[in-house]
């Protein structure tokens, strides 16, 4: 009987590693009117009301893992990069300035923003996309390593 224990704790230790599984990599990218949205963040909440976000690439491209199978609510906002002043250049001491993407439950890094968008790439997009709780964008997370999610606001 005792040569049996360690099988039957290796079987149950691989049976709950599978039945977690690491939860999908979501790859995507932002488009409105078929532009790519070059400057922002885009924010999934899943089925738990966790946050999950990015921060999107010039070509509208984002990457975020982690992010449970599932149907998730969806958010971007893409504030202009020319009228919000860099990380850290606020004239009260030591401060960084404030993000309004705070408010939705993005948490920015520490490293260094993303480069700026060249002159004539940014465009606006409504305020409306900015809460994934009322933006009326959704999309779903396939099970498996990656998922891709296509976001078109029209």
């Amino acid at each position: 009987m005792r040569a049996r224990t360690p099988f039957w704790a290796a079987l149950l230790v691989g049976l709950v590693a599978g039945c977690n599984g690491d939860a999908p990599t979501v790859k995507g990218r932002v488009t409105a009117s078929g532009k790519p949205v070059v400057w922002g963040s885009v924010t999934l909440v899943d089925s738990h009301g966790d946050y999950h976000q990015a921060v999107l690439d010039r070509e509208g491209g984002f990457e975020i893992d982690g992010v449970p199978a599932g149907a998730v609510k969806v958010g971007v906002v893409s504030d202009n990069p020319a009228g919000r002043p860099a990380r850290g250049a606020n004239p009260r001491a030591g401060e960084p300035p404030p993000d309004p993407r705070e408010a939705l439950g993005f948490r920015p890094d520490a490293g260094a923003e993303p480069p700026r968008p060249p002159a004539g790439a940014w465009f606006p997009i409504p305020e409306r996309y900015g809460d994934p709780l009322s933006s009326g964008l959704t999309g779903e997370v396939k099970p498996g390593r990656e998922s891709e999610l296509i976001i078109e606001l029209k």
